[in-house]
């Protein structure tokens, strides 16, 4: 997964939201998880550029 995507960031609310949807992803195969997370989130995995502003 890429850090400071849109997948990211969803992941981790729905993670910490949902405890059952938790348990069944601790215990999906490694292979499955990336997918699994995609599909409930609906978020991109494509990293945020996050704009900077220089004085």
């Amino acid at each position: 997964m890429v850090v400071k995507s849109p997948l990211y960031w969803a992941s981790i609310e729905h993670l910490a939201r949902d405890e059952i949807s938790r348990g069944i992803f601790y215990a999906l195969p490694d292979g499955c998880k990336l997918h699994c997370l995609k599909r409930k989130t609906r978020a991109s995995n494509v990293e945020e550029v996050e704009p900077t502003f220089d004085p």
